[in-house]
């Protein structure tokens, strides 16, 4: 006598193999993958390291840090998602990997950025000063707006079309 959870599980059409309903154990990194796994913590400790030794020549430069300490929370932030990073290194959670990284990332550019702006933008200058000439923006539409960004957009889609036909044909065979 067949039980009512065999119908709600057709076989595979070519196979005739039915899917299983187990929970499946989460897969342990093997080859190259386990090699990288044994390498991240390294890789993340020379990551913390160059990004130390030039936020000591940040500290070096006269960038006016002590007097705007607020921004000393981005490399903070930094450095607990690194410490984060290194933690979790037995653990082969490839999205909590990914996105400490990330955060270390944004972290480095957020700072680099925090540093330099004064340096990028004088706030001697008006925003009127700053603006490019009307010639500038008038280009762009042009130039940009009426020939690149719609060339592009029609390459996509013919890249996209093709790629998509050709994949449809694999998947047939």
């Amino acid at each position: 006598m067949r039980v009512a959870s065999e119908y709600l599980v057709e076989p595979h059409e070519k196979t005739g193999v039915k899917p299983s309903r187990r929970k499946l154990a989460p897969v342990q990194a093997r080859g190259p993958g386990k090699r990288a796994y044994r390498l991240l913590s390294e890789l993340t400790v020379g990551l913390l390291a160059f990004l130390g030794c030039t936020f000591v020549a940040a500290l070096a430069m006269p960038l006016d840090l002590m007097n705007r300490s607020y921004l000393l929370i981005i490399p903070l932030i930094g450095a607990i998602s690194a410490y984060g990073l290194l933690k979790d290194a037995k653990h082969q959670n490839d999205l909590a990997h990914f996105r400490s990284s990330v955060l270390i990332v944004m972290a480095a550019f957020a700072t680099l950025a925090c540093l330099f702006w004064p340096f990028m933008i004088p706030f001697a200058r008006a925003v009127e000063q700053a603006a490019s000439p009307p010639v500038s923006p008038a280009f762009m539409l042009w130039g940009a707006g009426l020939f690149v960004i719609p060339f592009t957009l029609v390459y996509t889609t013919a890249a996209y079309r093709l790629s998509r036909a050709k994949v449809a044909e694999a998947h047939d065979e």
